[in-house]
């Protein structure tokens, strides 16, 4: 059963965006604890271990109550729908840059667009010069199985063309879910003649919702925070509940079966120990093949997105440089 069956009202029907919260939630004199972080210099072997610790102690240690997000400084905040998708549109008050960052935060279809995700999307915000930041609060599995998420995604992005953003000031980013889900938009965008984004960055994405691939197994005790450390999100990558009756072959499912042809420049990043690192090599060979700018970039020794564990690492420092670089190439 093809994704047109699916989103064909999605197609016909005009996108309204309908402003949830009057006025605007501005920041309470909170520093982003992603912005200006002092870098660590360790050894290979101190680094492994320090890396270890760090991420057992978060997945073994109770979790805490969320409470409310205090918007940090520099953004304030609104909350919107867009044909009834929750996003939230972030603004920075500091600067006057054109650059939207429309983010698809990750957590295996099944983790919230929580305040951790939002802290460390208007980092990555920042790091990419937008000055305007949209973050889709898409529907979770195992309650809202495929195409739920994609649904939302699509909404989303063309609630932001009704609204006369310009495209080709659009960055779509998303990290592992995310990243799955930001890829599967661009073929979705493709399939359907909607304007691509300008420029697309994959952190750690899952492409395939399948098991047989070899960084499955030869990474599970190497990735801190996606392998043996988190027994409860590999779970969901062994055993996908978003996919639940779906064709793992699905292109708009699993994005690395995808023909990529016509899809915005890529900069797609994974760690060279990850569980996923199979799915990023298999997009960049197909994007390749299909004539799509792509970059590449491996950080040896590290793990499945990293950086939101572990920004003080160099490897942080340099992938946000590299993205930093990848934007402003394509932003000329």
């Amino acid at each position: 059963m093809g994704m047109k069956k699916y989103l064909r009202g999605l197609i016909a029907v005009p996108v309204v965006a309908t402003v949830l919260l009057t006025g605007m939630q501005f920041s309470q004199a909170r520093e982003n604890p992603f912005s200006d972080v002092q870098i660590v210099q360790l050894s290979d072997e101190a680094k492994a271990a320090y890396i270890n610790e760090k991420t057992f102690k978060f997945f073994n240690s109770p979790s805490q109550p969320a409470g409310e997000y205090v918007v940090p400084d520099g953004w304030q905040q609104e909350k919107l729908s867009f044909d009834g998708t929750p996003v939230e549109k972030y603004t920075s008050t500091t600067g006057e840059s054109d650059r939207i960052l429309l983010f698809l935060h990750g957590g295996g279809y099944v983790g919230s667009l929580n305040n951790l995700y939002r802290d460390w999307g208007l980092h990555k915000a920042e790091v990419a010069g937008a000055g305007t930041v949209f973050m889709v609060d898409y529907r979770l599995a195992p309650e809202n199985v495929y195409p739920a998420a994609l649904e939302d995604a699509a909404s989303a992005y063309k609630g932001l063309l009704a609204a006369g953003y310009n495209p080709n000031k659009i960055i779509l980013m998303g990290d592992s879910a995310g990243g799955n889900l930001s890829l599967a938009l661009a073929v979705y965008l493709r399939d359907n003649n909607i304007p691509q984004p300008k420029a697309i960055v994959l952190l750690s994405p899952w492409t395939y919702v399948g098991t047989q691939l070899p960084s499955r197994t030869l990474n599970y005790e190497k990735d801190k925070m996606l392998g043996a450390n988190n027994k409860f999100m590999s779970g969901e990558v062994a055993n996908p509940s978003y996919a639940k009756g779906a064709d793992i072959k699905d292109p708009y499912l699993s994005p690395a079966y995808a023909d990529l042809t016509g899809i915005s420049p890529m900069l797609v990043i994974a760690g060279g120990d990850e569980l996923l690192l199979d799915d990023a090599a298999l997009v960049i060979t197909h994007a390749e093949v299909a004539g799509v700018d792509v970059t590449e970039k491996i950080y040896d020794g590290m793990s499945h997105d990293w950086d939101i564990l572990l920004p003080e690492l160099p490897e942080s420092k340099v992938m946000n440089e590299d993205i930093a670089a990848f934007v402003n190439e394509q932003m000329k």
